[in-house]
């Protein structure tokens, strides 16, 4: 089965068991990545709104899936990496966490 295939399907299972949305690019990326899941902002489930606002997941050409928030922190200008994984599920529960999480981050980008 194509890997693109496998991600789409990945992300209609986590929407039936959450209620979190998600759409996957596959194209046009940068050249390290090969797939980039972005969680639709609407549509979150039962966490609260805004609750995933920046949230994607980054798929790497190594096989390795990182969960992080775009435009984080007070003045919105950082990176936070959340977990860096092999496992896409293990991403995705990462995910369905939510932003604004400074204490769970692995690391910080300004």
């Amino acid at each position: 089965m194509n890997q693109a295939i496998k991600l789409h399907n990945a992300a209609a299972g986590f929407y039936e068991r959450t209620g979190i949305r998600l759409t996957v690019r596959t194209n046009n990326l940068p050249p390290d990545w090969t797939v980039e899941i972005i969680p639709d902002t609407r549509i979150t489930g039962t966490l609260p709104p805004k609750a995933l606002d920046g949230m994607t997941i980054i798929g790497y050409q190594d096989g390795t899936y990182e969960t992080s928030e775009q435009l984080a922190g007070p003045t919105e200008d950082e990176l936070w990496i959340y977990k860096q994984t092999p496992y896409l599920t293990v991403a995705l529960r990462e995910l369905a966490k939510g932003n604004n999480r400074l204490q769970d981050t692995i690391q910080t980008w300004r």
